[in-house]
């Protein structure tokens, strides 16, 4: 049996980040834990490093993600931004539009326990402070 952490939002939850090479990114898969059926919405944002919005993809109603009682993937959020090289970021998930956390409904993003997909701009203490589970989509230029 394996054990699956979460990071709630209430209402919102971040993971910094620094851009190892100059992005552009077209989507962002943060891997949600979606539990019971949460009222509101959720939209993910690209934040520079004092939390001010760089871009963000367009908002989805929570309950239009998921048609089980508790699910986790990997949900894909259109955001365009461009990343600069070592130049430190956050990217966020914020829920709102009458969202609120409950023990019974709540949205979450999952520790990326693996291989962490993108370079974090931080070492956790312990391993349950893992970087939250983000994969970033980008257009490669030749």
């Amino acid at each position: 049996m394996s054990t699956l952490i979460v990071s709630e939002c209430k209402p919102s939850v971040y993971q910094p980040i620094k851009a190892d090479k100059n992005m552009h990114v077209f989507a962002i898969r943060p891997h949600l834990y979606i539990h019971g059926s949460p009222a509101g919405t959720i939209k993910v944002q690209v934040q520079d490093a004092n939390g001010y919005v760089v871009a963000e993809s367009a908002t989805q109603v929570i309950t239009s993600l998921k048609a089980l009682a508790h699910a986790h993937y990997y949900i894909r959020f259109d955001v365009k931004a461009s990343l600069i090289k070592n130049i430190s970021y956050r990217l966020a998930v914020v829920c709102g539009g009458g969202y609120s956390f409950s023990e019974a409904a709540y949205v979450g993003v999952c520790l990326d326990w693996d291989k962490t997909k993108i370079n974090m701009a931080y070492t956790p203490a312990n391993s349950y402070q893992t970087p939250l589970d983000f994969e970033i989509w980008e257009r490669l230029t030749k």
